[in-house]
């Protein structure tokens, strides 16, 4: 997709206004605009982490696989990241 940008092995610090301000892998701080951001936080489900941004985003954030709550496996996260998506 063209107007996707991948950031990998970055901390995002906060998310308002259209923008995103991060921390790179080398610890420099930058800030993108974004119309959607999808965080990715390891292998194991961090719901404390991911409700941090809860009121940073205008239409909503929304959990999804383990950030759910509920330990799954790929195809239940896969699901419902596609039933979050399709709500958008």
């Amino acid at each position: 997709m063209k107007n996707f940008t991948g950031l990998t092995q970055a901390t995002a610090k906060s998310i308002s206004n259209g923008k995103v301000t991060y921390t790179d892998s080398t610890g420099a701080e930058k800030t993108v605009q974004a119309d959607s951001v999808v965080i990715f936080g390891g292998l194991r489900g961090r719901q404390e982490e991911a409700l941090k941004f809860n009121n940073t985003a205008k239409k909503g954030v929304y959990p999804i696989g383990d950030c759910t709550g509920r330990c799954g496996n790929i195809q239940k996260a896969n699901r419902s990241a596609f039933y979050m998506a399709s709500q958008i």
